[in-house]
């Protein structure tokens, strides 16, 4: 916070918010937001929380959550979060799934 009110870039408010009224620092903020949503919906980017994790689930599995089978030949193993990808934070929250498997079973759940 700024000791003196500056105007705000957007609307010329003053406001010891910084460049931006508290209004327009929101929108600002979610507009950043949806950018940042955007491009890690484009590139497929993880967490790295999600990232290691999931390197552990492929790593270490043995049976398939959705077929119950083991593995099969030229069908890698996938981590299938249970919640979100963006709230992953321990192995619970993931599962060991053939690609195929989860390809074919897509955004449903279990």
């Amino acid at each position: 916070m700024s000791r003196f009110p500056t105007p705000c870039l957007a609307c010329g408010q003053l406001s010891r918010n910084g460049s931006y009224c508290p209004t327009h620092q929101a929108r600002l903020d979610q507009h950043h937001e949806q950018k940042r949503k955007a491009i890690k919906k484009q590139t497929k980017q993880y967490s790295g929380a999600y990232t290691r994790l999931a390197q552990i689930v492929r790593a270490t599995a043995t049976v398939c959550a959705i077929c119950k089978l083991g593995a099969i030949p030229n069908d890698p193993w996938q981590a299938d979060h249970i919640v979100p990808a963006s709230e992953v934070y321990s192995l619970d929250q993931l599962q060991a799934v053939h690609a195929s498997c989860n390809r074919a079973r897509g955004n449903k759940a279990l």
